[in-house]
């Protein structure tokens, strides 16, 4: 939680979703990852649909949890730490060869 807090902060900028970033809680990341299970389990043809006007689309378990900016926020933001993450492993292998 800290983590993502310090990433969001650290990356702040005019077209960064996390310029607007308001710090989480466990309770909030905890909500995030029950929905992505969720999502798992029950497949839509776009992520915007569980948030959708339409009743025989929206997924009130998911929409009356999180707000659909904010699961966006979240989803961004660990996205781009999980492509840092695999870009150190690769660099740490790559310096396992040289070695």
């Amino acid at each position: 939680m800290n983590e993502t807090n310090l990433y969001a902060k650290q990356n702040r900028g005019s077209r960064s979703p996390s310029n607007n970033w308001v710090d989480t809680t466990i309770q909030e990341m905890k909500a995030f990852i029950g929905c992505l299970i969720l999502m798992g389990i029950h497949h839509l043809p776009a992520l915007c649909n569980f948030w959708s006007s339409d009743p025989l689309l929206k997924v009130d378990a998911i929409a009356d949890v999180m707000k659909s900016k904010r699961f966006k926020n979240y989803w961004r933001i660990f996205t781009a730490i999980i492509m840092k993450l695999k870009s150190l492993e690769i660099m740490q292998n790559m310096i396992n060869c040289i070695n």
